[in-house]
């Protein structure tokens, strides 16, 4: 009886002494840490975000003097088209303008937008006429290799194109051009051209140009 029991008590102590060990490795493996530490200095240089029209516009229009490109003035972003006029089916005005990049990063044309607006001499409101609809078109072309059509109004429909090829880097100049047409809708023949009997008021035609940083 005292043999069992003694193996009893032994079992029981070993038990014990392998708790009491597994506790002070883990009180040991607790008192161990690290602290790493990342420090730095710079600078964020200086930059400007500019692009902005060439003042120089040039102007082409179909000969005679019922057609006139009106008067044109460029103040930064702004390029102002004023006092334009047309006359016979066939007219067109082109206005060919530079844009140019004088930020420090290169700059991407998001995407671009043609506007028109025209009403008659007894609306009281601005509005897309029904003849200004057909019979006028608005172009807007990037021409620094070739012509590509970028947006364009025709009969009330407008379309933008993808514009992401158009990239002008710092420091340099892409040749845009607009062109505003009174279009001959019955084909190359005049005699049945439905003609404005009274003065359509083109109260605002031309494009947006929106830049982003590429």
């Amino acid at each position: 009886m005292n043999s069992k029991n003694n193996k009893g008590i032994k079992i029981v102590g070993g038990s014990l002494l392998t708790l009491a060990i597994v506790a002070l490795l883990s009180i040991t493996y607790a008192n161990y840490t690290a602290t790493l530490k990342i420090t730095g200095a710079g600078t964020v240089k200086a930059a400007k975000w500019n692009i902005e029209f060439d003042p120089t516009v040039e102007t082409t229009s179909t000969e005679g003097k019922e057609v006139s490109a009106g008067d044109v003035s460029v103040d930064g972003a702004a390029l102002s088209i004023s006092n334009a006029e047309l006359k016979r089916p066939g007219d067109k005005i082109t206005y060919d303008f530079q844009v140019k990049n004088k930020g420090d990063f290169d700059a991407i044309l998001s995407n671009a937008n043609i506007n028109l607006t025209c009403k008659t001499a007894n609306e009281e409101t601005d509005k897309t006429s029904d003849f200004c609809k057909k019979y006028l078109t608005i172009e807007l072309y990037s021409t620094e290799d070739s012509d590509t059509k970028l947006a364009y109004i025709d009969n009330a429909y407008t379309k933008s194109d993808a514009t992401s090829h158009v990239i002008t880097e710092k420091g340099d100049t892409e040749k845009f051009k607009l062109v505003i047409t009174y279009k001959n809708a019955e084909g190359t023949d005049t005699s049945g051209q439905t003609l404005a009997t009274e003065d359509i008021k083109i109260t605002e035609f031309g494009a947006t140009l929106n830049y982003a940083q590429k």
